[in-house]
């Protein structure tokens, strides 16, 4: 886009004032108040008209647009979502009390990761800026990066650092289960961009401090990326940092939880769809049945994050079964905690000098309702210790409840926020605005009958204040002391010296109201604030009930079992269902499948059969039961002892990466890749047609050499696959086993042949694939059909030479499928009978070498 600006020595004072602060602020939209509106002009201006819909202008030939100041959030949530930042310019002074130009100076930058409004953010998810630091690897030896994500809605900061990342696997993975908004590059980091999946969020290139700025200690990559955080938002955004709580370890760099891959997360669609512009049904889309953000908030974090910690799991388990026992108090716990507000976010809010009056009061009704649910778990003893988190101090309370009034407006400038009683000078400049304003009706009742004037009016606005308004008809009426001030079209407005007389006190009485008021609501939100730590444990606590009691639903309206979680590598799983899949088809109709792994035999499943009769969905259940166990959710089976999983891999489908030169084939060899670089005896292997994106022979090369070394470093594996050579594998290498997806072919009366797929997986390999009749079901042409069966029959005959049809450009020729080899050639041509055993050998010593 062309540049339009003016040097500053040539604009009115008003733009040079204006130019003086986008100087400061040149990618930011900049939000420029101008009484009632936030103006924008020249670049942004043209930038933001399209975005925001709006009109754009010109004056004296500067582009420009504005927004109303009162809706602001809502044209910042559209440039937001478009990965802009706003800069926001407010009035530091009151334009009637100043002479000249007023003062105007950015107050706040919003940008994607740095969001407190409940308008901006997403209720149900975590909204994350992230710093990153990396040392590239070096004469072979490994990537160490560090990492810190801070959530400045709800004051979470998380840090981690892994020395021993090669190809960025795990930092990927953070990244995958963090979906930042906003990620800060330090340094060189910023050279691995092209091999990170940083989704949506906006990119920011960020320098280290110089090691003379950092004090005498010196550095760690965390001290970096934390640091890096708090100077971003000191620097821009100093509203929000001081909200940020202690750094806690990120999860899986703890190797406290299971861990799941940016490839897993996609393709078991944990959070969404693993195609990105589709919002289907995903795993959390059933289990969240929360009632609350902050519990919708957990519930999603354990489940990108499921524990390793059998205690902790069986302590989630426990509790799940206890809330599920007891239906009525279960109904009445989450029709209890229904109505709790998102008091985490509040509590930044408030701490960051941001929150409204009607935050303020949904945070007091809230802790109202906090008593009645430590009263339902009172008698509950794995639930103990959140009734003990979830206690309100009455500090507190009695704050909210004697300064707050019974309804407060939205914003602070409605007033009427603070209540009656709290301030005595309050209570009479109220009290003073009232009888003015009661004055003033008494004095419209008393003109008219005075003046016989029986429309006549007294009004207000901010530009003449209060004032006497008469129609033409009746301008013959007016009393001669009646001071004329404005002419209108139908009529006349004037003024009396005892009406402004009442303006002022009227005025003056409103205008402290407003003044003191905000000093007493000021004081009130820093009475809350000290309470922040306490209230992010109560907020802590309700998250956590709130996950507990929306897992006892789920259990108990779907049918979900509690698994045994065990020390061991078994992975036995009786009547397991898909949880999304069949709560879309209905439980019902879903068929129901069984696996069994053994710690010391069935390690490696060769699962075979037709095109969609059922195993990637096989593949999937089984894997996401497993996240669901270790999350501390009950089960979509009849029953399940899971031995505890380590790491989650898959290999799932086909995905290109052709931006970054990455074919299909080159993906699925980079998952393989990952995946048996990555994997221990603890892991679970997910691997769905592994080879399928190259030859038949370098596929069915490769798939058996997977397995082959699988077998040797003993995963927990699943391995579908339509290479029946594969099959010859059990028996073979140890552990290996075969299943199989069942079909049913019969003749119908047409005399084609009918297949039905049943969806069951039994033991043994399957004898054929029906691709065809896939084919046929998906519309196939006939004619393709018919010459497709023709060519499997001479292929299962043996026979690789077919015949093209009549009329093709070769007549009858014979058109081989498959080239000879040279050598096969030469045998043919032999006539073996008339070799001597001389010249037999010699042939045979050069066929050899020809090899």
């Amino acid at each position: 886009m062309e540049t339009l600006s003016v040097p500053a020595k040539q604009a009115t004072p008003l733009m040079q004032q204006y130019l003086s602060v986008k100087e400061r602020y040149p990618e930011e939209i900049l939000f420029f108040r101008l009484g009632d509106f936030y103006e924008m002009f020249y670049e942004d201006a043209m930038r933001a008209a399209p975005l925001l819909e709006v009109a754009l202008t010109q004056r004296q030939s500067v582009p420009m647009c504005g927004i109303p100041y009162h809706a602001m959030t809502t044209y910042i949530s559209k440039l937001i979502k478009a990965g802009i930042s706003v800069a926001i310019a407010e009035q530091l002074e009151d334009p009637k009390k100043t002479k000249g130009m007023v003062k105007r100076d950015v107050v706040r930058v919003v940008t994607p990761g740095t969001l407190v409004e409940d308008e901006l953010l997403p209720s149900k998810a975590n909204n994350f800026l992230v710093s990153i630091a990396v040392l590239p690897s070096l004469k072979g030896k490994p990537s160490k990066w560090a990492l810190a994500a801070a959530d400045v809605s709800t004051g979470k900061l998380w840090v981690g650092e892994v020395d021993n990342d090669p190809h960025w696997n795990e930092l990927k993975s953070h990244l995958a289960t963090l979906s930042p908004s906003e990620i800060l590059f330090l340094g060189e980091a910023h050279s691995i961009l092209g091999q990170l999946n940083t989704g949506r969020a906006v990119i920011r290139l960020e320098p280290l401090l110089p090691s003379s700025q950092r004090g005498q200690k010196v550095e760690t990559l965390i001290d970096q990326v934390t640091g890096a955080i708090h100077r971003y938002l000191e620097r821009d955004h100093a509203d929000v940092v001081k909200s940020l709580g202690k750094p806690q370890a990120l999860p899986m760099v703890s190797g406290n939880t299971l861990f799941l891959d940016e490839t897993a997360v996609r393709h078991l669609e944990l959070v969404q769809s693993a195609d990105p512009g589709k919002a289907g049904p995903t795993l959390i889309s059933v289990i969240d049945q929360c009632v609350t953000p902050l519990g919708s908030r957990l519930m999603r974090w354990w489940l990108l994050h499921p524990s390793r910690d059998l205690e902790t799991v069986r302590s989630r388990h426990n509790q799940v079964e206890d809330v599920l026992e007891n239906s009525v108090a279960r109904s009445e716990l989450r029709s209890t905690l229904q109505g709790v507000a998102d008091i985490e976010r509040i509590s930044v809010r408030t701490q960051a000098g941001t929150v409204s009056p009607r935050d303020l009061e949904a945070l007091r009704h809230s802790l109202g309702r906090l008593p009645k649910v430590r009263e339902i778990i009172s008698s509950n003893v794995s639930l103990g210790d959140l009734a003990t988190e979830i206690t309100v101090p009455e500090d507190l309370e009695r704050v909210l409840h004697q300064q707050l009034s019974d309804t407060p407006p939205a914003k602070l400038i409605d007033g009427g926020v603070i209540r009656e009683g709290v301030s005595g000078e309050l209570d009479d400049l109220r009290a003073l605005r009232r009888s003015g304003k009661k004055w003033i009706a008494e004095m419209e009742a008393a003109e008219r009958e005075k003046t016989g004037i029986g429309s006549l009016k007294v009004g207000y606005n901010d530009v003449f204040g209060y004032y006497i308004e008469v129609s033409k008809t009746n301008i013959s009426k007016v009393p001669l002391d009646w001071i004329r001030k404005q002419t209108l079209a139908n009529g006349e407005r004037y003024i009396t010296p005892a009406l402004k007389e009442q303006e002022e006190k009227i005025l003056g009485a409103e205008e402290r109201i407003r003044e003191l008021e905000a000093r007493l609501y000021a004081e009130l939100i820093h009475q809350v604030a000290a309470f922040g730590p306490t209230l992010a444990k109560v907020a802590s606590g309700v998250a956590h009930l709130d996950v507990i009691s929306a897992l006892a639903e789920v259990a108990g309206t779907q049918g979900y079992v509690r698994p045994q979680l065990v020390a061991s590598d078994e992975l036995s799983i009786q009547a397991g269902w898909h949880p999304v899949i069949a709560k879309q088809m209905g439980r019902d109709r879903f068929i129901p499948n069984d696996l069994d792994l053994k710690s010391n035999e069935n390690r490696i499943s060769i699962i075979t059969g037709p095109n969609m009769a059922g195993k990637s969905t096989f593949l999937r259940q089984n894997a996401l039961i497993v996240i669901l166990a270790q999350m501390g959710s009950f089960v979509p089976a009849e029953s399940a002892t899971i031995g505890l999983v380590d790491k989650i891999f898959t290999r799932i489908g086909a995905s290109d990466r052709l931006a970054q030169g990455q074919s299909t084939f080159m993906v699925e060899m980079q998952e393989v890749a990952t995946l048996i670089q990555n994997c221990s005896q603890q892991s679970l292997l997910i691997l769905d047609e592994v080879g399928r994106g190259t030859s038949t022979y370098d596929g069915v090369s490769i798939a058996w050499a997977v397995i082959e070394h699988l077998s040797k470093l003993g995963p927990r594996t699943l391995f579908a696959t339509h290479y029946f050579e594969l099959t010859q594998l059990e028996g073979r290498l140890p552990g290996v086993f075969n299943a199989h997806a069942t079909a049913k072919e019969w003749t119908g009366s047409d005399g084609r042949k009918q297949v039905v797929f049943l969806y069951q997986i039994l033991p043994g390999p399957a004898d054929r694939s029906y691709g065809i009749h896939v084919a046929e079901m998906a519309g196939v042409p006939q004619v393709c059909i018919e010459k497709a069966r023709e060519i499997l029959r001479h292929l299962e005959s043996g026979d690789h030479r077919l015949s093209l049809e009549k009329g093709s450009r070769a007549g009858t020729q014979q058109l081989e499928l498959f080239a000879d080899h040279p050598v096969l050639a030469e045998l043919r041509s032999l006539q073996v009978e008339t070799l001597t055993p001389l010249e037999a050998l010699n042939h045979l010593a050069r066929l050899k070498g020809a090899l």
